[in-house]
């Protein structure tokens, strides 16, 4: 029997990128570039990234190639002290890319920002996948009125938007009116996050993020003390690529010094390490979409608490992950407590499966080549 093996011809894909890892900010953006990478394994990917550099007088660009399917191109240039001097320069930035790179079939724009408005004045097709957690609040802050009418036409002109959680596709629909939305969550490398089989002794939480005020740390400091005044062992390793001298200070006063255990920036290899040194994630934000540390924790059978925010919801695996209110200090306490007791039993298998069917590289390459033929095929 004659077998006829089909082989899709590659398309090539200009991934532009607001956020991405960068030489100023190496953590920038990095889901993106997870993002990217599993974009590679179906389609020849094109990166273009533009970034203000102080330091510099003239233009830069730096090549970087992560595989044969994936180039990075990362532009720099002076930073003015006008802002609209700086938006003119990131449009010419994508013009720059687009010269470099050659003929391409599809434009793949990753966190909208002002400059993304060249997108609607040029004919190739593009979609767009939003990340920010800058939606749920936007009539707070700084410019609101003008992101509104500048997005509005970029969001509204894309193929297709993908969002991360269905929670922010319908923000972005509240606010700049019907989109033809589907949810594409964050990437996972499956093969480095993976479940320990050892047991910590004593109980150990974890959290790594950026430290920003909307993780509110304070909260979790607040719960971890308020353990270890009713008598709970534990430890709690914090840290990431933030601030770390208010967690510092605060073991300091509270006497907690063997209790606390503060990390520093880590790679991305040294969190998937930490996931194995843990026995629960927790995760205390006022707002999210969908943390990729949760999907790393559960590609590492890592049980999470979290808070009820964005697309966190959306994600889970019944019974290994607790869900409370934002801003409630007392649930965290007593989830944290049922945790440590073993009040709770996560399937740790279940977590490690379900991180591999919906957060892996291979099903989101798959997904995203589909929307991507199925763009090209409405011209």
């Amino acid at each position: 029997m004659n077998i006829l093996l089909v082989i899709e011809k590659r398309k090539h894909i200009m991934l532009l990128s607001s956020w991405y890892p960068n030489r100023l900010n190496p953590f920038n953006g990095d889901f993106v570039q997870r993002h990217a990478m599993a974009i590679s394994i179906l389609n020849q990917v094109s990166v273009i990234h533009v970034e203000c550099d102080p330091a510099l007088k003239h233009w830069q660009c730096t090549v970087h190639k992560k595989n044969d399917q994936l180039t990075e191109y990362l532009y720099y240039f002076p930073k003015s002290r006008w802002s609209v001097v700086n938006f003119i320069q990131k449009m010419l930035g994508i013009a720059k890319g687009l010269r470099q790179i050659g003929p391409i079939d599809l434009i793949h724009a990753n966190v909208v920002h002002y400059h993304f408005i060249c997108l609607i004045f040029q004919s190739i097709p593009y979609i767009i996948t939003e990340h920010a957690t800058q939606y749920h609040r936007l009539n707070a802050l700084p410019n609101a009125w003008l992101k509104k009418i500048v997005y509005k036409p970029i969001f509204r002109r894309a193929k297709v938007v993908l969002t991360v959680s269905m929670h922010l596709g319908r923000k972005l629909e509240n606010l700049f009116g019907p989109l033809a939305f589907q949810v594409i969550p964050n990437v996972v490398n499956t093969t480095l996050f993976h479940p320990s089989k050892n047991h910590n002794e004593p109980f150990t939480f974890l959290h790594i993020s950026n430290l920003s005020p909307v993780k509110n740390i304070s909260g979790i400091l607040e719960a971890a003390l308020r353990l270890k005044k009713q008598g709970f062992i534990f430890k709690f390793i914090l840290g990431g690529n933030g601030d770390t001298l208010g967690i510092d200070e605060f073991r300091k006063k509270e006497n907690m010094e063997s209790i606390l255990e503060i990390l520093p920036a880590l790679t991305h290899e040294e969190v998937a390490e930490q996931m194995r040194r843990a026995d629960c994630f927790v995760l205390f934000s006022d707002f999210e979409n969908q943390p990729c540390v949760l999907a790393e924790a559960m590609a590492s059978g890592l049980p999470f608490i979290s808070t009820r925010v964005g697309g966190v919801e959306e994600f889970i695996v019944d019974k290994s992950c607790m869900m409370i209110e934002r801003g409630n200090i007392n649930q965290l306490v007593e989830s944290m407590a049922a945790m440590i007791q073993g009040r709770i039993s996560p399937n740790r298998d279940e977590l490690v499966e379900y991180a591999k069917s919906n957060f892996s590289p291979v099903p989101i390459s798959q997904k995203i080549n589909k929307i991507y033929n199925d763009c090209l095929n409405m011209i």
